[in-house]
């Protein structure tokens, strides 16, 4: 078996254990090694840490935000984020837990009783509004446990299938329920993108042979994306939707990373041309160790799922799963042989795996943890780190004072890309950068930023590093070419040599 595989086997990740052998080893999900793989998920790591922190009626109860908000906006289970019911049936989902055990089921009911409206409307708080985002995440998260025949929930598919849009401008929103004329966002002109990829998600579980309806829904959907090229703005070609969908993250929840929407498209038979930017920079993400990293990690929830780092067990399952629904396993992996020489995998480092340790942690990082990229994983197995030196150029180095004007000694794992230097320096220095540069958390500040080596020039996001690499980091003068002190930078998100500009999709 190859060692890659191997590794996600491990039983630290007992989720992680399960889909790989379920999706990519082709083991029955009703074979007694996969029984006893998904009854450990009910037993071990973040689901019975999560499921201890429920009510007796299925709720999670947060009586300080009760107090602050009001009791009638904490029972609806939204709020606060990440640690309210309906976050824990995204969790619950995907991790795949047993949807009959008696906790998940009382979560799942109580959603149901809560937010679940006579019109098939999953509400949010009260609103008898449509967020395509919210209705996807919902219908999927119950279908995926063991509701999906409920009446409650096919109400609110249908509902999805009937009013979410896949448009790209032109669209007039109407002002008719569930739409709110010029001031809806979620299906103005270009619909929204998190929403689009949560009801093609929810409606694909169901697949295409749920209905006619269905079926044109998904078709729909999946031109939209591929429109996209999975991660691009239609009208700008060279620039992302949004600069973090390009970084790697679990759980993502709501806004999708490009990962996630690339395995949606290949889950559901897609083969086409249009993917292969989003395919090429999946394999260019892929380490020296053969795996793939987690650029960030979601905070505020109950429990650390996996902690960022260059080697990810979710990561890399969710990358060999959507590259082994295009057929292309065997390349990711590489020959058995030839392929895995030189693979150094991360050893299981104490109370967690390899480089992305799992579990708990200390009370402080189980009640909550910041959206940081971190620079190693303190894993003594992990491949070995190197040094470079960083310099800082024009309004950077102003923001950043006295320190802007030093060499700054960077230390960053062996096989680390210009991105995760840029992600580095930005989790540095967060305090000194403007609060409308940071506000999307390192990854989408790093993003902004151009990379230059003095030894090799250019440095697009994804360029490996080298030992003793020296580099200059900037922020392009107006959103366009970088200044040139040692060469052309191309802003960090680029697809091609002109630098992409954020904005309308």
């Amino acid at each position: 078996m190859h060692p890659v595989l191997e590794w996600l086997l491990d039983p630290v990740n007992p989720s992680v254990r399960y889909f790989t052998l379920v999706e990519l080893l082709g083991v029955p999900p009703d074979s007694p090694e996969a029984q006893d793989a998904r009854a450990a998920i009910m037993t071990r790591g973040p689901i019975p840490r999560i499921l201890s922190r429920q009510g007796a009626d299925g709720h999670f109860h947060h009586p300080r935000f009760a107090a602050e908000h009001g009791a009638e906006v904490e029972a609806y289970g939204y709020r606060p984020k990440y640690r309210a019911t309906t976050w824990q049936l995204l969790i619950f989902a995907g991790l795949g837990a047993f949807g009959s055990h008696p906790g998940v089921r009382a979560a799942c009911e109580y959603v149901l009783s809560r937010c679940w409206m006579e019109s098939g409307l999953f509400t949010m708080e009260g609103s008898d509004r449509l967020f395509p985002c919210f209705q996807g995440n919902m219908v999927w998260a119950l279908a995926r446990l063991g509701f999906a025949r409920d009446p409650r929930v096919l109400s609110a598919l249908n509902l999805l299938i009937r009013y979410a849009r896949f448009d790209d401008g032109g669209f007039r929103t109407p002002r008719e329920w569930p739409y709110r004329g010029r001031l809806d966002r979620c299906s103005s002109s270009h619909s929204c993108y998190a929403g689009c990829a949560r009801a093609l998600n929810a409606v694909a579980f169901y697949g295409p042979a749920h209905s006619p309806e269905a079926a044109a829904f998904i078709e729909r959907g999946v031109e939209f994306f591929l429109r996209h090229r999975v991660m691009y703005s239609s009208r700008n070609p060279a620039a992302l939707i949004r600069p973090e969908i390009a970084r790697l993250g679990f759980p993502t929840f709501v806004f999708p990373d490009f990962l996630e929407i690339l395995g949606l498209l290949a889950g559901l038979g897609c083969r086409d041309s249009r993917l292969e930017p989003a395919v090429d920079l999946l394999l260019s993400r892929r380490q020296a160790s053969g795996l793939w990293p987690l650029d960030w990690a979601r905070s505020g929830m109950y429990t650390v799922l996996e902690r960022p780092g260059p080697a990810s067990r979710w990561t890399t399952y969710r990358a060999l799963r959507a590259l082994s629904a295009l057929g292309r396993l065997e390349e990711a992996l590489g020959p058995p042989g030839a392929g895995s020489r030189g693979c150094v995998l991360p050893g299981r480092a104490r109370g967690g795996g390899g480089g992305a340790r799992q579990g708990g942690g200390s009370s402080r990082a189980r009640g909550r943890y910041s959206d940081q990229a971190r620079g190693g994983s303190g894993d003594p197995g992990a491949p070995p780190a190197m040094d470079l030196e960083v310099e800082f150029a024009g309004v950077l180095a102003d923001w950043l004072g006295a320190a802007g004007r030093k060499v700054l000694r960077l230390r960053l794992p062996q096989g680390s890309r210009a991105a995760d230097a840029a992600v580095e320096v930005v989790r540095r220095f967060r305090r000194r950068l403007p609060p409308g540069l940071v506000r999307g958390g390192p990854g989408a500040a790093a993003a902004a930023l151009s990379v230059v080596s003095r030894r090799t020039g250019v440095f697009r996001p994804d360029d490996p590093l080298a030992p003793g690499d020296r580099l200059v980091i900037m922020v392009p003068l107006g959103g366009g070419a970088a200044p040139r002190p040692h060469g052309d930078g191309t802003r960090l998100g680029a697809a091609g040599s002109s630098p992409p500009r954020p904005g309308r999709c």
